[in-house]
Protein backbone atom coordinates (compact mmCIF):
# COMPACT_ATOMS: atom_id res chain seq x y z
CA UNK A 1 0.00 0.00 0.00
CA UNK A 2 1.58 3.34 -1.14
CA UNK A 3 2.11 5.47 1.89
CA UNK A 4 4.94 7.84 0.96
CA UNK A 5 4.31 11.80 0.03
CA UNK A 6 6.66 13.57 -1.59
CA UNK A 7 7.13 17.14 -2.04
CA UNK A 8 5.13 18.58 -4.83
CA UNK A 9 7.22 19.52 -8.19
CA UNK A 10 7.21 23.56 -9.17
CA UNK A 11 7.08 22.17 -12.93
CA UNK A 12 6.38 25.42 -14.14
CA UNK A 13 9.46 28.24 -13.06
CA UNK A 14 11.60 27.14 -15.76
CA UNK A 15 9.43 28.55 -17.97
CA UNK A 16 7.85 31.31 -16.53
CA UNK A 17 9.72 34.46 -14.75
CA UNK A 18 8.63 33.98 -10.89
CA UNK A 19 6.65 37.59 -10.88
CA UNK A 20 4.49 36.36 -13.51
CA UNK A 21 4.50 32.76 -12.68
CA UNK A 22 1.20 32.47 -10.38
CA UNK A 23 -1.36 34.47 -12.76
CA UNK A 24 0.14 32.87 -16.04
CA UNK A 25 0.02 29.43 -15.37
CA UNK A 26 -3.57 29.87 -14.63
CA UNK A 27 -4.15 30.93 -17.49
CA UNK A 28 -1.87 28.32 -18.93
CA UNK A 29 -3.98 25.94 -17.53
CA UNK A 30 -7.36 27.32 -18.15
CA UNK A 31 -6.27 28.12 -21.98
CA UNK A 32 -5.31 24.59 -23.32
CA UNK A 33 -7.37 22.77 -20.36
CA UNK A 34 -10.60 24.69 -22.02
CA UNK A 35 -9.31 23.73 -25.61
CA UNK A 36 -8.73 19.88 -25.04
CA UNK A 37 -11.95 19.56 -23.56
CA UNK A 38 -13.58 21.41 -26.57
CA UNK A 39 -14.56 24.78 -24.81
CA UNK A 40 -13.36 27.10 -27.15
CA UNK A 41 -14.47 30.17 -26.37
CA UNK A 42 -13.54 29.68 -22.50
CA UNK A 43 -9.95 29.07 -24.06
CA UNK A 44 -10.25 32.19 -26.18
CA UNK A 45 -10.75 34.33 -23.27
CA UNK A 46 -8.03 32.65 -21.52
CA UNK A 47 -5.09 32.60 -24.55
CA UNK A 48 -5.82 36.27 -24.97
CA UNK A 49 -4.99 36.89 -21.34
CA UNK A 50 -1.69 34.55 -21.33
CA UNK A 51 -0.61 36.48 -24.45
CA UNK A 52 -1.83 39.77 -23.21
CA UNK A 53 -0.04 39.50 -19.41
CA UNK A 54 3.02 36.89 -20.41
CA UNK A 55 5.77 38.84 -21.35
CA UNK A 56 7.75 35.24 -22.79
CA UNK A 57 4.75 33.76 -24.46
CA UNK A 58 5.75 31.34 -26.34
CA UNK A 59 4.89 30.81 -30.48
CA UNK A 60 2.25 27.74 -29.70
CA UNK A 61 0.19 29.56 -28.00
CA UNK A 62 -0.13 31.43 -30.77
CA UNK A 63 -1.29 28.42 -32.83
CA UNK A 64 -3.56 27.08 -30.67
CA UNK A 65 -5.25 30.38 -29.80
CA UNK A 66 -5.66 30.24 -33.69
CA UNK A 67 -7.20 26.84 -33.89
CA UNK A 68 -10.33 27.95 -31.28
CA UNK A 69 -10.76 30.60 -33.77
CA UNK A 70 -11.14 28.41 -36.59
CA UNK A 71 -13.01 26.50 -34.32
CA UNK A 72 -15.21 29.36 -33.60
CA UNK A 73 -15.36 30.51 -36.96
CA UNK A 74 -13.41 33.58 -36.40
CA UNK A 75 -10.96 33.23 -39.44
CA UNK A 76 -9.57 36.28 -40.21
CA UNK A 77 -7.93 36.36 -36.26
CA UNK A 78 -7.11 32.48 -36.77
CA UNK A 79 -4.88 33.31 -39.84
CA UNK A 80 -3.24 36.43 -38.00
CA UNK A 81 -2.43 34.17 -35.06
CA UNK A 82 -1.26 31.17 -37.33
CA UNK A 83 1.04 33.55 -39.36
CA UNK A 84 2.84 34.60 -36.48
CA UNK A 85 3.55 31.00 -35.26
CA UNK A 86 4.61 30.38 -38.52
CA UNK A 87 7.00 32.85 -38.72
CA UNK A 88 8.25 31.87 -35.46
CA UNK A 89 9.47 28.01 -36.61
CA UNK A 90 6.16 26.02 -35.65
CA UNK A 91 5.46 24.09 -38.67
CA UNK A 92 1.56 23.27 -38.01
CA UNK A 93 0.79 26.81 -38.45
CA UNK A 94 1.22 26.25 -41.73
CA UNK A 95 -1.64 23.52 -41.60
CA UNK A 96 -4.04 25.50 -39.80
CA UNK A 97 -3.32 28.78 -42.70
CA UNK A 98 -3.95 25.90 -45.31
CA UNK A 99 -6.61 24.70 -44.00
CA UNK A 100 -8.43 28.22 -43.25
CA UNK A 101 -7.43 29.33 -46.59
CA UNK A 102 -9.34 26.14 -47.69
CA UNK A 103 -12.54 27.65 -45.70
CA UNK A 104 -11.89 30.95 -47.18
CA UNK A 105 -11.85 29.17 -51.11
CA UNK A 106 -7.96 30.71 -51.45
CA UNK A 107 -7.06 27.39 -53.39
CA UNK A 108 -3.67 27.87 -54.56
CA UNK A 109 -2.73 29.46 -51.08
CA UNK A 110 -3.52 26.42 -49.18
CA UNK A 111 -1.66 24.30 -51.88
CA UNK A 112 0.90 26.44 -51.08
CA UNK A 113 0.89 25.96 -47.21
CA UNK A 114 0.44 22.49 -47.09
CA UNK A 115 3.92 22.55 -49.48
CA UNK A 116 5.58 24.59 -46.87
CA UNK A 117 4.15 22.67 -44.00
CA UNK A 118 5.38 19.09 -45.76
CA UNK A 119 8.76 20.67 -46.13
CA UNK A 120 9.02 21.36 -42.63
CA UNK A 121 7.57 18.32 -41.08
CA UNK A 122 9.81 14.81 -41.64
CA UNK A 123 8.08 13.12 -39.04
CA UNK A 124 4.44 13.25 -40.29
CA UNK A 125 1.65 11.15 -40.94
CA UNK A 126 1.01 12.78 -44.41
CA UNK A 127 -2.03 9.61 -44.92
CA UNK A 128 -3.43 11.60 -42.13
CA UNK A 129 -4.09 15.08 -43.94
CA UNK A 130 -4.98 13.18 -47.56
CA UNK A 131 -7.34 11.55 -45.36
CA UNK A 132 -8.75 14.97 -44.09
CA UNK A 133 -12.19 16.24 -45.14
CA UNK A 134 -10.93 19.70 -45.07
CA UNK A 135 -9.09 19.39 -47.60
CA UNK A 136 -11.14 17.71 -50.12
CA UNK A 137 -11.58 20.81 -52.30
CA UNK A 138 -7.76 20.35 -53.10
CA UNK A 139 -8.11 16.39 -54.43
CA UNK A 140 -8.68 18.11 -57.92
CA UNK A 141 -6.06 20.28 -58.26
CA UNK A 142 -2.72 19.79 -60.16
CA UNK A 143 -1.12 21.46 -57.25
CA UNK A 144 -2.28 18.47 -54.62
CA UNK A 145 -0.84 16.06 -56.94
CA UNK A 146 2.56 17.37 -57.04
CA UNK A 147 2.62 17.95 -53.42
CA UNK A 148 3.11 14.49 -52.86
CA UNK A 149 5.63 13.62 -55.99
CA UNK A 150 8.31 14.09 -53.93
CA UNK A 151 7.00 13.05 -50.61
CA UNK A 152 9.61 11.88 -48.06
CA UNK A 153 7.06 11.33 -45.42
CA UNK A 154 4.71 8.96 -47.86
CA UNK A 155 8.32 6.82 -48.34
CA UNK A 156 8.23 6.40 -44.82
CA UNK A 157 4.83 5.66 -44.16
CA UNK A 158 4.71 2.98 -46.73
CA UNK A 159 7.74 1.38 -44.99
CA UNK A 160 5.55 1.67 -42.06
CA UNK A 161 2.17 -0.08 -43.62
CA UNK A 162 4.61 -2.87 -44.53
CA UNK A 163 6.38 -3.39 -41.60
CA UNK A 164 2.74 -3.26 -39.55
CA UNK A 165 1.67 -5.77 -42.13
CA UNK A 166 4.24 -8.37 -41.41
CA UNK A 167 3.81 -7.92 -37.78
CA UNK A 168 0.43 -8.28 -38.16
CA UNK A 169 1.12 -11.80 -39.45
CA UNK A 170 3.66 -12.45 -37.20
CA UNK A 171 6.68 -11.80 -39.13
CA UNK A 172 8.47 -10.02 -36.87
CA UNK A 173 12.03 -10.61 -38.01
CA UNK A 174 10.91 -9.69 -41.65
CA UNK A 175 9.02 -6.45 -40.11
CA UNK A 176 12.32 -5.14 -38.14
CA UNK A 177 14.75 -5.72 -40.52
CA UNK A 178 12.44 -4.21 -42.99
CA UNK A 179 13.09 -1.05 -40.63
CA UNK A 180 16.81 -1.35 -39.67
CA UNK A 181 17.37 -1.97 -42.78
CA UNK A 182 16.52 1.09 -44.47
CA UNK A 183 18.95 4.61 -44.19
CA UNK A 184 16.44 6.36 -42.39
CA UNK A 185 16.17 3.77 -39.70
CA UNK A 186 16.56 6.56 -36.82
CA UNK A 187 13.82 8.70 -38.27
CA UNK A 188 11.69 9.18 -35.20
CA UNK A 189 8.34 7.64 -37.11
CA UNK A 190 10.59 3.89 -38.26
CA UNK A 191 12.15 4.56 -34.23
CA UNK A 192 8.42 4.10 -33.04
CA UNK A 193 7.03 1.72 -35.15
CA UNK A 194 10.01 -0.82 -34.83
CA UNK A 195 9.62 -0.50 -30.43
CA UNK A 196 5.83 -1.11 -31.18
CA UNK A 197 6.58 -3.89 -33.16
CA UNK A 198 9.05 -5.35 -30.24
CA UNK A 199 5.99 -4.69 -28.21
CA UNK A 200 3.63 -6.75 -30.04
CA UNK A 201 5.97 -9.74 -30.07
CA UNK A 202 6.10 -9.74 -25.85
CA UNK A 203 9.66 -7.84 -26.00
CA UNK A 204 9.03 -4.15 -24.08
CA UNK A 205 12.82 -4.71 -22.89
CA UNK A 206 13.89 -4.65 -26.46
CA UNK A 207 11.26 -1.90 -27.26
CA UNK A 208 13.04 0.82 -24.53
CA UNK A 209 16.09 0.01 -25.89
CA UNK A 210 14.75 1.38 -29.67
CA UNK A 211 13.79 4.75 -28.12
CA UNK A 212 16.66 4.77 -25.91
CA UNK A 213 18.72 4.89 -29.00
CA UNK A 214 16.76 7.16 -30.60
CA UNK A 215 16.87 9.38 -27.52
CA UNK A 216 20.74 9.11 -27.87
CA UNK A 217 20.48 11.54 -30.30
CA UNK A 218 17.58 13.00 -30.09
CA UNK A 219 17.27 13.15 -25.88
CA UNK A 220 14.71 15.91 -25.52
CA UNK A 221 12.29 14.31 -28.28
CA UNK A 222 8.50 14.28 -26.25
CA UNK A 223 7.60 11.63 -28.61
CA UNK A 224 9.81 9.40 -27.66
CA UNK A 225 10.33 10.39 -24.20
CA UNK A 226 6.56 9.65 -23.66
CA UNK A 227 6.77 6.78 -25.57
CA UNK A 228 9.31 5.43 -23.87
CA UNK A 229 7.37 6.54 -20.24
CA UNK A 230 4.64 4.25 -21.37
CA UNK A 231 6.70 0.74 -22.17
CA UNK A 232 8.13 1.70 -18.51
CA UNK A 233 5.02 1.70 -16.62
CA UNK A 234 3.75 -1.53 -18.67
CA UNK A 235 7.26 -3.10 -16.87
CA UNK A 236 5.86 -1.14 -13.77
CA UNK A 237 9.25 0.95 -13.99
CA UNK A 238 7.35 3.77 -12.52
CA UNK A 239 10.06 5.78 -10.58
CA UNK A 240 11.94 5.84 -13.60
CA UNK A 241 8.54 7.06 -16.40
CA UNK A 242 7.92 9.42 -13.32
CA UNK A 243 11.10 11.17 -13.93
CA UNK A 244 10.82 11.09 -17.76
CA UNK A 245 7.19 12.44 -17.47
CA UNK A 246 8.64 15.25 -15.17
CA UNK A 247 11.27 16.26 -17.55
CA UNK A 248 8.50 16.26 -20.73
CA UNK A 249 6.11 18.81 -18.29
CA UNK A 250 8.77 20.72 -17.39
CA UNK A 251 8.83 21.42 -21.26
CA UNK A 252 4.83 21.13 -22.34
CA UNK A 253 3.13 21.84 -18.84
CA UNK A 254 -0.05 22.17 -20.97
CA UNK A 255 -0.40 18.61 -22.24
CA UNK A 256 -3.21 17.25 -20.60
CA UNK A 257 -2.59 14.04 -21.58
CA UNK A 258 0.66 13.53 -19.87
CA UNK A 259 -0.23 14.75 -16.99
CA UNK A 260 -3.05 12.38 -16.68
CA UNK A 261 0.22 9.70 -17.14
CA UNK A 262 2.25 11.81 -14.88
CA UNK A 263 -0.46 11.80 -12.19
CA UNK A 264 -0.59 7.98 -12.40
CA UNK A 265 3.04 7.07 -12.16
CA UNK A 266 3.11 9.21 -9.36
CA UNK A 267 0.70 7.71 -7.35
CA UNK A 268 2.14 3.93 -8.08
CA UNK A 269 6.00 5.32 -7.37
CA UNK A 270 4.38 6.83 -4.41
CA UNK A 271 4.98 10.01 -4.94
CA UNK A 272 1.40 11.12 -3.57
CA UNK A 273 1.44 14.83 -3.49
CA UNK A 274 2.45 15.40 -6.96
CA UNK A 275 0.19 12.56 -7.67
CA UNK A 276 -2.40 14.57 -6.22
CA UNK A 277 -1.73 17.89 -7.50
CA UNK A 278 -1.70 16.55 -10.95
CA UNK A 279 -5.44 14.85 -10.88
CA UNK A 280 -6.73 17.44 -9.31
CA UNK A 281 -5.71 20.05 -12.05
CA UNK A 282 -7.01 17.18 -14.75
CA UNK A 283 -9.86 16.96 -13.23
CA UNK A 284 -10.84 20.67 -13.44
CA UNK A 285 -11.60 20.65 -17.28
CA UNK A 286 -11.72 16.51 -17.16
CA UNK A 287 -14.29 14.35 -15.52
CA UNK A 288 -13.95 10.96 -17.22
CA UNK A 289 -14.40 8.13 -14.54
CA UNK A 290 -10.90 6.95 -15.19
CA UNK A 291 -9.33 9.81 -13.53
CA UNK A 292 -12.10 10.44 -10.93
CA UNK A 293 -10.96 6.39 -10.14
CA UNK A 294 -7.55 7.44 -9.78
CA UNK A 295 -8.38 10.56 -7.54
CA UNK A 296 -9.70 8.49 -5.30
CA UNK A 297 -6.90 5.70 -4.76
CA UNK A 298 -4.73 8.83 -4.52
CA UNK A 299 -6.68 9.88 -1.36
CA UNK A 300 -7.37 6.38 -0.20
CA UNK A 301 -3.46 6.09 -0.38
CA UNK A 302 -2.92 9.35 1.39
CA UNK A 303 -5.12 7.87 4.19
CA UNK A 304 -7.70 10.53 3.44
CA UNK A 305 -10.60 8.12 3.72
CA UNK A 306 -13.46 10.77 3.54
CA UNK A 307 -12.02 12.54 0.44
CA UNK A 308 -11.92 8.98 -1.13
CA UNK A 309 -15.30 7.79 -0.52
CA UNK A 310 -16.61 11.07 -2.26
CA UNK A 311 -14.72 9.78 -5.07
CA UNK A 312 -16.20 6.24 -4.66
CA UNK A 313 -19.61 7.35 -3.97
CA UNK A 314 -19.94 9.16 -7.25
CA UNK A 315 -18.09 6.90 -9.24
CA UNK A 316 -20.96 3.85 -7.12
CA UNK A 317 -24.13 6.05 -7.82
CA UNK A 318 -23.52 6.18 -12.15
CA UNK A 319 -21.82 2.38 -12.69
CA UNK A 320 -22.68 -0.40 -10.12
CA UNK A 321 -20.81 -2.96 -12.67
CA UNK A 322 -17.66 -2.63 -11.89
CA UNK A 323 -15.38 -4.51 -9.16
CA UNK A 324 -12.78 -2.29 -8.96
CA UNK A 325 -15.11 0.42 -7.56
CA UNK A 326 -16.99 -1.82 -4.95
CA UNK A 327 -13.35 -3.15 -3.48
CA UNK A 328 -12.07 0.22 -3.43
CA UNK A 329 -15.01 1.30 -1.61
CA UNK A 330 -15.18 -1.56 0.42
CA UNK A 331 -11.54 -1.36 1.47
CA UNK A 332 -12.07 2.44 2.07
CA UNK A 333 -14.69 1.52 4.42
CA UNK A 334 -12.76 -0.63 6.37
CA UNK A 335 -10.35 1.21 7.14
CA UNK A 336 -12.64 3.96 8.40
CA UNK A 337 -14.48 0.82 10.84
CA UNK A 338 -17.69 1.23 8.27
CA UNK A 339 -17.79 -2.30 8.74
CA UNK A 340 -21.30 -3.09 7.86
CA UNK A 341 -20.81 -0.89 4.67
CA UNK A 342 -16.88 -2.55 4.03
CA UNK A 343 -18.73 -5.89 3.39
CA UNK A 344 -21.49 -5.50 1.72
CA UNK A 345 -19.43 -3.87 -1.15
CA UNK A 346 -16.45 -6.20 -0.85
CA UNK A 347 -19.31 -9.16 -1.29
CA UNK A 348 -20.53 -7.01 -4.16
CA UNK A 349 -16.78 -6.79 -5.73
CA UNK A 350 -16.48 -10.69 -5.11
CA UNK A 351 -19.64 -11.02 -6.59
CA UNK A 352 -18.55 -10.03 -10.37
CA UNK A 353 -14.80 -11.20 -9.74
CA UNK A 354 -14.83 -14.24 -7.29
CA UNK A 355 -11.16 -15.06 -7.52
CA UNK A 356 -9.95 -10.98 -6.03
CA UNK A 357 -7.27 -13.05 -3.54
CA UNK A 358 -6.93 -9.33 -1.89
CA UNK A 359 -11.07 -8.35 -1.89
CA UNK A 360 -11.53 -12.07 -0.01
CA UNK A 361 -9.10 -11.32 2.62
CA UNK A 362 -10.47 -8.26 3.61
CA UNK A 363 -13.95 -9.50 3.50
CA UNK A 364 -12.39 -12.05 5.93
CA UNK A 365 -11.09 -9.00 7.92
CA UNK A 366 -13.80 -7.41 7.84
CA UNK A 367 -16.18 -10.55 9.03
CA UNK A 368 -13.28 -11.26 11.54
CA UNK A 369 -14.01 -7.76 13.66
CA UNK A 370 -17.73 -8.31 13.24
CA UNK A 371 -17.34 -11.52 15.19
CA UNK A 372 -18.08 -13.78 11.94
CA UNK A 373 -15.50 -16.19 12.79
CA UNK A 374 -16.73 -18.77 10.54
CA UNK A 375 -17.52 -16.35 7.42
CA UNK A 376 -14.06 -14.96 8.56
CA UNK A 377 -12.08 -18.10 8.18
CA UNK A 378 -14.10 -19.54 4.84
CA UNK A 379 -13.31 -16.29 3.28
CA UNK A 380 -9.37 -16.36 4.09
CA UNK A 381 -9.51 -19.69 3.06
CA UNK A 382 -10.43 -18.32 -0.21
CA UNK A 383 -7.92 -15.32 -0.38
CA UNK A 384 -4.90 -18.18 0.32
CA UNK A 385 -6.45 -20.52 -2.67
CA UNK A 386 -6.24 -17.08 -4.74
CA UNK A 387 -2.93 -16.19 -4.29
CA UNK A 388 -2.92 -14.06 -1.37
CA UNK A 389 0.30 -14.89 1.40
CA UNK A 390 -1.00 -12.75 4.73
CA UNK A 391 -4.21 -15.24 4.59
CA UNK A 392 -2.26 -17.85 5.97
CA UNK A 393 -0.36 -16.95 9.14
CA UNK A 394 -4.45 -15.51 9.95
CA UNK A 395 -5.64 -18.89 9.15
CA UNK A 396 -2.94 -20.68 11.42
CA UNK A 397 -4.00 -18.25 14.19
CA UNK A 398 -7.69 -18.15 14.16
CA UNK A 399 -9.08 -21.15 12.17
CA UNK A 400 -7.57 -24.19 13.14
CA UNK A 401 -10.48 -25.96 14.83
Amino acid sequence: MIKRIAIVILLLTCIFPPSLKAQASNNLFDAYGNFYSGNYTDAIIAFDKLIKENSSVRPVDFLYRGICEYKTGRYQQALSDFRIAADKNIPEACLWIARTHVVLDNFNEAITFLGKYLQQSPEIETGEIKKDPEFKKLHTLEGWYELWQNDRNSNIQEIIDEAEYLAGKQKFGEAHLLIEGNPEQQNIRLLLCNSKIYTSEGNVELAINELTSGLAGSPDNLLLLKQKAAYLAMLKDYSEAYTILTKVLITVPEDFTVRYSHAEVAYYSGNLADAKNDIDLYLKYFNNEEAVFLAGKIEYASGRYLNALRYFNSLLEKNTSSAEYFKARGLTYYYTNTLQQAAYDLSMSLDLVPDDAEANYFLGLTHDSLGNKKMACYYMNRARKYGEPEAIEFLQINCQE
